[in-house]
This record gives C-alpha cells, structure tokens and sequence, in this order.
C-alpha cells in the first residue's frame, strides 16, 4: 500500500475511535438505571455533531495533503543512493 492510503486508513480508523470512545463514555456517565437520561441524550447528539465536524475537518486535510511530492522526493532521494 501506498503512503497515502495507509495515511487515510490510520486517520479514519482513530476518529472512528475516538468516537466509540466518546460515546461509551457518555453512555457510562449519563444512564440511571442502564437507560440514558434526557441530557446524555442531548450530549450524544453533541458527540455526534462533533464528529461530523470531526470528519469534515479530517477528509479536507487529507485532500489538501501533498503525497505526490513526498513521494517524488522519495524516489529522487533513492535514485541518488541517499
């Protein structure tokens, strides 16, 4: 695999789990009696939105990042026995 794809996998795979770990968390903190109380449920909404934001800001990195030229300079550096 190319540097790219295994740049996207690895910031894709830690948002998605920092999300299961915000919602386990708001899962644990807001529940009585193992059901979620009204404002766990308005927190989960928050937790949701954020990741939303989360990913947007994620995707739009990834597709201003330059792996072209980091992989050009790879393979000038390889030719050049460095």
């Amino acid at each position: 695999m190319d540097r790219q794809t295994l740049t996207e996998i690895a910031v894709s795979v830690g948002a998605v789990g920092t999300m299961i770990g915000a919602m386990m968390f708001v899962g644990s903190s807001y529940t009585t009696n193992n059901e979620l109380t009204t404002e766990g449920g308005q927190v989960l909404v928050g937790v949701i939105f954020l990741f939303i934001l989360l990913m947007f800001a994620v995707g739009f990195a990834l597709s201003k990042a330059d792996f072209e030229s980091d992989a050009e300079q790879a393979s000038h550096d390889g030719a050049n026995g460095s």
